[in-house]
């Protein structure tokens, strides 16, 4: 629910400004207060000092007047703070969420200075007045929080009555005219409302309502975090000695539950909170448990010493107590470690979930738990998820290249614990993994490649066999058949006394062409020119015939002294060929260059003649030809414009 932009605004300035005012009026007697020393033990004002804080900060040099100035400045500090706040969210969000939010902060942090007014003179109206706001604020922001509307959504007609039946019991209780049916209902009406945030968070808001939500828990969990400590230290009889510490908590809480609404509000960097709340969950819980922990063994040792006087038995006992203690709280802390900012030796991890049976396909997994971040997804170079972890409604995801050497192998898709960009722990730590990551995307893809390769292989392997087939059966299958007949026929005719001349002539000429039909089929299945002289040759004879054509030929070749395998040479012969054929018959150039030469692991071929060149032709058989033959070897065969533009070069790449 929105409102005109200066409506709230002009509020907020009433209210922030009767703030400052009343504080102002109230400083003199609030500073006069907290100068007071508490005769025994804690006064029933936590800021004000008591004889043990008075000689903590003594060592400092500040009296109790000083103690009083330095509270009183940083509450009025909080104050100053709630107020700009509070302004801010009415002027770039004019709704009824920030004006009640706004207007709340401003009275909480006012009600530091209310004590110092009189309860019994004139001031007696103003305080009424500051309790009803309070409740009626806090009930509004309860029932508005986070995305201003109402829920339970019966309050959006009927909102009035619960909301001036809980202020009313405020105002009447501070008025000194309490009603004991409106207190009785305070206190479950505000816990119905307080469990309506929990129902909202839990089955109608969206990610960006939850991250609303847990920006003010950062602050009331730290809030209560403090208040436990100082129940356990209250009950221990330590309160007063960490007087200092539990104060400087509470400014700093309230601090944090005024920017968490406000960031709240405002929808501002609205990054997932959740590992805040985690961590500030567990370091309360650790301090807790640190307290408890010495507690009892002062407790232990305590009893221990007066009955074991110089005993051995009971020095072991404590000492055994002591280590145990130690070796717990190193086990502890360790745990605690992990579980914060994530495995310290991220490579063993990430090595180990290479090795694994899945081949990697939990490597997201121990990234997000290695770098303690709540969602990772690594993705390959076509975009294809290869792992993934985590929740994918996280938000704020960052993008982060993988790349092996001048090439891009993959994508990380990370979302930062905390901000919407990764801190220089992250950093560091990707440093460490990026290796790993490209090692296994690599093997992806190489993987993937020879799966392609094994498919391309065994599609011309059926291929060449279809064609054999095809060509057994429709060349040197009807020339044998034919022969057989011619035979029958010359057996008749012998039996028969006639003369078959012709008969044997027509059965030599069908055997000689069975014979070429079956030199051409060895022809094709390798040139015999590579057994007659080797690939130097074949590439030679290549030559020659483009000279034959009339056009100026070019040739170098440099095979070196080992042998090639037999499929390298057969492949490379035939795009040789092809390409020789394609020049001649389609560049119209006056001449070609041919080179072969081996180097580095790779052979390398190029034919680039000065023709015409491709223009837009459409790449026909012997093109798709050649370039399937180098990628059946691991290679790359590109055609492009020659030098300058002018005619076409064939280009190849293939890997011994």
């Amino acid at each position: 629910m929105r409102l005109p932009a200066r409506t709230p605004v002009a509020g907020g300035l009433v209210v922030a400004g009767v703030s400052v005012a009343l504080a102002a009026l109230a400083t003199p007697a609030h500073v006069d207060a907290l100068s007071r020393v508490c005769a025994r033990g804690l006064c029933d004002t936590l800021e004000q000092p008591s004889r043990e804080l008075l000689d903590q900060v003594a060592t400092v040099g500040l009296t109790a007047g000083g103690w009083a100035i330095l509270v009183v400045v940083a509450q009025w500090a909080r104050l100053l703070a709630f107020c700009a706040l509070g302004i801010v969210m009415m002027l770039r969000r004019p709704s009824a969420l920030a004006t009640v939010t706004g207007i709340g902060l401003m009275i909480v942090a006012l009600t530091d200075f209310l004590p110092a007014f009189d309860a019994h003179g004139p001031a007696k109206a103003l305080l009424v007045v500051v309790a009803g706001l309070n409740q009626l604020s806090l009930f509004l922001i309860l029932a508005l929080f986070p995305d201003g509307h109402w829920h339970p959504a019966f309050l959006r007609r009927w909102w009035i009555l619960p909301a001036v039946s809980v202020s009313a019991a405020s105002v009447l209780h501070e008025a000194g005219s309490a009603v004991p049916v409106l207190d009785a209902l305070q206190t479950p009406a505000i816990l119905l409302l307080v469990l309506a945030q929990v129902h909202r968070y839990v089955r109608r808001s969206d990610w960006v309502a939850r991250q609303q939500a847990k920006w003010v828990l950062v602050g009331f969990l730290a809030l209560v975090s403090l208040m436990v400590v100082s129940a356990v230290l209250d009950v221990a009889g330590l309160l007063a000695r960490f007087q200092l510490v539990v104060v400087a908590g509470a400014h700093v809480s309230f601090l944090l539950i005024g920017v968490g609404f406000t960031f709240a509000v405002l929808r501002y960097r609205l990054f997932d909170v959740g590992v805040v709340l985690w961590r500030t969950f567990l370091y309360g819980a650790g301090t807790v448990g640190v307290l408890a922990a010495y507690f009892a063994l002062v407790a232990f040792a305590g009893m221990s010493l007066p009955l074991q006087t110089a005993s051995a038995v009971g020095i072991a006992v404590i000492a055994v107590a002591v280590l145990g203690g130690a070796w717990l709280a190193g086990r502890v802390e360790e745990r605690l470690r992990r579980r914060l900012y994530g495995d310290a030796n991220v490579a063993a991890a990430l090595a180990s979930s290479i090795a694994a049976p899945d081949g990697g396909g939990g490597l997201a997994r121990v990234i997000a738990r290695s770098l303690a971040i709540p969602f990772v997804e690594v993705r390959g170079a076509d975009g294809e998820v290869v792992s993934t972890a985590g929740d994918e409604k996280a938000g704020g995801l960052v993008r982060q290249d993988v790349v092996d050497g001048p090439t891009v192998v993959g994508t990380l898709l990370l979302a930062p614990a905390y901000g919407s960009e990764l801190d220089a722990r992250d950093l560091r730590a990707l440093d460490e993994v990026m290796p790993f990551v490209v090692l296994v995307l690599r093997a992806q893809r190489e993987t993937e490649q020879l799966r392609q390769a094994r498919i391309a292989a065994a599609t011309s392997r059926e291929d060449e066999r279809r064609r054999l087939r095809r060509d057994l059966h429709d060349g040197v299958g009807p020339l044998l058949a034919s022969q057989l007949v011619t035979l029958d026929t010359i057996r008749v005719a012998r039996e028969r006394g006639l003369p078959a001349p012709q008969l044997h002539a027509s059965l030599e000429e069908q055997i000689r062409a069975a014979i070429g039909e079956i030199r051409t089929l060895t022809h094709d299945l390798r040139p015999p020119a590579l057994d007659a002289g080797g690939l130097a040759s074949a590439l030679r004879s290549e030559s020659d015939r483009a000279a034959v054509a009339g056009l100026v030929v070019e040739s170098r070749v440099q095979l070196g002294d080992g042998p090639l395998p037999a499929a390298v040479e057969v492949n490379l012969l035939r795009i040789v060929r092809e390409a020789v054929t394609n020049v001649v018959r389609h560049a119209n150039a006056r001449q070609v260059e041919i080179q072969v030469g081996v180097g580095d692991g790779t052979i390398e071929l190029s034919v680039t003649d000065d023709g015409g060149g491709r223009g837009d032709a459409v790449p026909g058989v012997g093109t798709s030809s050649m370039c399937e033959r180098a990628e059946e070897l691991g290679g790359t065969l590109a055609i492009t414009p020659g030098p300058g533009g002018h005619g076409t070069r064939v280009h190849g790449r293939i890997p011994l």
